[in-house]
């Protein structure tokens, strides 16, 4: 009934949402532990991640949040330009434009850091907009 071509796409749509559910899961463990305070278990968690999909946006620039912690500019903004390299994400664009303004604020450019606040809002609202033209 289904054409080949057709079964590959939906194989790989199905591997794609495996894998987009995993990065949203992997990126909320180093996110909760951000926000108690644990950079030890962010840094390991954060690892695990860039080692499985080593392109990933949300995971690189989780990693440049971690190294502006610790005022690691060179670093930090290497992630960031690595970051806006990645052609695409398993996520939600919001959260890497997020960590990135969250980056430029631990590193002390306010400036920087609300040009990408409000870049996270942009398409949070290009979004919103979206989901609610029927289909």
């Amino acid at each position: 009934m289904w054409g080949a071509p057709v079964l590959t796409v939906i194989r790989n749509l199905l591997t794609y949402e495996e894998e987009a559910t995993w990065v949203a899961n992997e990126q909320l463990k180093p996110q909760a532990a951000l926000f108690r305070g644990d950079c030890e278990s962010a840094k390991k968690y954060v690892a695990s991640g860039l080692k499985l999909l080593p392109d990933e946006p949300l995971m690189i620039s989780l990693n440049g949040v971690l190294h502006a912690l610790h005022q690691d500019s060179g670093a930090a903004l290497d992630c960031v330009h690595q970051t806006c390299e990645s052609p695409r994400s398993f996520g939600h664009t919001h959260h890497t434009h997020y960590q990135i303004a969250c980056t430029y604020a631990l590193l002390g450019q306010p400036g920087k850091a609300f040009e990408w606040l409000e870049r996270t809002t942009e398409v949070l609202l290009v979004g919103r907009c979206f989901s609610a033209i029927p289909a």
